[in-house]
């Protein structure tokens, strides 16, 4: 677990943990969401890996489609994002975490004044 650090004007000094985190029950449960949220982070870091290995090749073959990818599985191209988030849903269900990414070269950057 990372210690946070709280920078005043005398300096660094590290931040006590909140009250509630003190009750060993409460901490224990916020220690399992934290293993939780990493474990399902690491599912989608799959996934986008598998994309970014693939990215060329199905460019090549796709287009700018929109693929979908699920636990390391891609489930199709799609011409569009809303196509893409129905078949995910049908397929996976509502709760399920999946990975639509649109198949191009290099990511687009959007500037917003």
């Amino acid at each position: 677990m990372y210690v946070k650090v709280q920078f005043t004007r005398y300096g660094a000094r590290p931040q006590r943990q909140p009250h509630i985190l003190r009750d060993p029950a409460i901490h224990s449960i916020a220690l399992s969401l934290e293993e939780t949220m990493r474990d399902k982070q690491s599912s989608l870091e799959t996934d986008f890996q598998v994309f970014e290995s693939h990215r060329k090749e199905w460019f090549h073959e796709h287009g700018e489609k929109h693929v979908v990818i699920h636990n390391g599985e891609v489930l199709g191209f799609f011409d569009d994002y809303t196509a893409a988030l129905r078949s995910g849903v049908a397929k996976f269900g509502a709760e399920s975490e999946f990975l639509i990414q649109q198949v191009c070269i290099e990511e687009p950057v959007f500037v917003i004044y």
